[in-house]
C-alpha cells in the first residue's frame, strides 16, 4: 500500500525518498524540469500543486488528481505514498525548449528561422548559453518546433538547457536574447553566464531519454540493404509516414541509406520499416 513517511521541516519528498534509499528517478535533480520523480499520493496531505508542476504531470501522463512530483512536495507531512512501477527506472519526459513571440520575431527579422542553442565554457559563472544559425543537423540532435522557428540541440548541451525558454528584452537602445533557464542555479551580474548541475549530477538517463521529449525531433540514420528500387524506396517512405505523418523522410538509394528526422524513438522507427519487408539497422 505504499511507503509511509514523515518529512521534515524544509526537506522535500524526493530527499526523503532517496535518503530511505527508493529506487526513484530524479533526472533533472530536482529543478522542476521532468516529471521523473513522479509519485501517487496514497494518504495524507502534499500542498498543492503549481502550474509548472500540473504541466509536467499531465505531459508525463500522471493522474493531476493523486501524482505528484516528489521534488517539489515538502515538509512537515506524514504521507503514504508509491512510486509507479512505470517510473522505475524512468528517462522521463522533458520540457521543451521554446521561444516567445517576441523572440521568434527578433530572429526572423535578421533572417535566422533555424538556429542551435548550445553551452559553452565561459564567463564568471562557468558556463553560457550561446546561439547561432543552424548549418547542419546531426545523428545526436534534437529540434524542437515553435512560432515558425527551429531550435536544434545537441546532446551535450540538452542536460543544461532542458526546458529553457528563449525570451528578448530590451537593454537601452539594443535588443537582445534572454534565455529563462529552470537548469541555473546562479547566475553573474552581468547575466551572461551561469553554473548549473554538473551532467553526472543531472543523470545519464537524461541523455537516454531523448526521445521521449515533448516537441522535439531528431536525426535517425539507418542501412536498409534490401533497398533495390524506386518502388523500395517508396515503401520504405510509405512506413515511414505511417508511423509519422510529420516525419521527413530522405533516402540515399546507393548507399542503402534512410535518414528519418521524426519524434519518434528509433526502435519504433525500424520496426515500421522491418514490417514493410526491409530489414533496418542502424547506420
Amino acid at each position: 500500500m505504499g511507503a509511509r513517511l514523515e518529512i521534515r521541516e524544509g526537506e522535500t519528498l524526493l530527499e526523503r525518498l532517496l535518503e530511505d534509499g527508493a529506487d526513484i528517478g530524479h533526472d533533472c535533480g530536482g529543478k522542476l524540469a521532468c516529471s521523473s520523480c513522479r509519485v501517487t499520493l496514497v494518504e495524507g496531505e502534499a500542498g498543492q500543486a503549481s502550474e509548472d508542476e500540473l504541466d509536467l504531470l499531465d505531459r508525463g501522463g500522471g493522474d493531476l488528481k493523486s501524482d505528484r512530483l516528489a521534488c517539489q512536495v515538502r515538509g512537515p507531512a506524514a504521507l503514504r505514498v508509491e512510486v509507479p512501477a512505470a517510473q522505475v527506472p524512468s528517462p522521463g519526459t522533458f520540457r521543451p525548449v521554446t521561444v516567445t513571440p517576441a523572440a521568434a520575431a527578433h530572429l526572423v527579422r535578421f533572417g535566422t528561422a533555424s538556429v542551435r542553442l548550445r553551452v559553452e565554457h565561459s564567463g564568471c559563472s562557468g558556463l553560457r548559453h550561446r546561439i547561432e544559425p543552424a548549418v547542419a543537423i546531426g545523428p545526436g540532435d534534437l529540434v524542437f518546433h515553435g512560432r515558425g522557428i527551429a531550435i536544434v540541440v545537441g546532446a551535450e548541451s540538452l542536460p543544461f538547457v532542458a526546458g529553457t525558454v528563449i525570451e528578448v528584452e530590451q537593454a537601452g537602445l539594443n535588443r537582445r536574447l534572454r534565455f529563462d533557464n529552470p537548469n541555473a542555479t546562479s547566475s553573474c551580474g552581468c547575466g551572461e553566464s551561469f553554473s548549473a548541475l554538473d551532467p553526472a549530477t543531472v543523470g545519464a538517463s537524461m541523455l537516454d531519454g531523448l526521445s521521449s521529449i515533448q516537441g522535439a525531433t531528431r536525426m535517425i540514420e539507418l542501412k536498409v540493404n534490401d533497398m533495390t528500387c524506386g518502388h523500395c524506396v517508396g515503401a520504405v517512405t510509405k512506413a515511414v509516414k505511417a508511423l509519422d505523418p510529420q516525419a521527413q523522410v530522405s533516402v540515399d538509394l546507393g548507399a542503402k541509406r534512410v535518414s528519418v528526422q521524426s519524434a519518434k524513438p528509433a526502435g519504433e522507427v525500424i520496426h515500421a520499416i522491418e514490417e514493410a519487408g526491409y530489414p533496418a539497422v542502424p547506420a
